[in-house]
């Protein structure tokens, strides 16, 4: 089966547009909640599971054409819906850690606190921040936002296709060879 691009962009930036709004209702309304509640946390990812799921079945029912959608389909497919939604997730990462500064000394205030929760030497304290503040910027945090979605997909198109793949018809395949010979 091959895979249908043009449902598969429409399936990711479903899945996309879904994540950007769990990220910025985790990033802005509810930053506090979520950095003390690993519950809220962990619900939010079932949430981004649950879409990924919704949109390989739609896209299963909707786009897959040629045959049954076998396990090695549907992860070309869930590979496919995931490589436009880790775009769209690299393109809003850049663009939150490139324009919002309050955000990045958010995040760079909470990563004190932890370092010096962890009670390193002066100079190793210093280091670290250092490589923090390297991380956060757009670029690194829109390339590990790009790789870290594109597994995530591996991983729930793994998952999902454990209940969402058809059995091939081997006996209407064989009878194809057997006609061909």
């Amino acid at each position: 089966m091959k895979v249908d691009y043009k449902g598969a962009s429409t399936c990711g930036l479903a899945v996309g547009l879904f994540g950007v709004v769990i990220a910025l209702i985790t990033m802005y309304p509810l930053r506090t909640v979520v950095a003390e509640n690993s519950m809220l946390s962990i619900l939010l990812s079932v949430l981004n599971f649950v879409a990924f799921v919704v949109v390989l079945w739609y896209y299963k029912t909707h786009y897959a054409r040629g045959g049954a959608f076998t396990y090695g389909s549907g992860i070309k497919a869930g590979l496919a819906i995931g490589l436009f939604s880790a775009l769209i997730s690299a393109a809003y990462s850049y663009c939150i850690f490139s324009f919002d500064q309050e955000y990045v000394n958010y995040v760079l205030e909470i990563s004190k606190k932890q370092i010096a929760m962890m009670n390193l030497s002066p100079e190793m304290a210093q280091q670290t921040l250092n490589q923090m503040s390297y991380a956060v910027s757009p670029v690194n945090v829109s390339v590990s936002s790009f790789f870290s979605t594109l597994v995530a997909a591996l991983f729930y198109s793994l998952i999902a296709m454990i209940f969402l793949k058809e059995n091939e018809d081997y006996n209407s395949v064989m009878s194809d060879v057997e006609d061909d010979e």
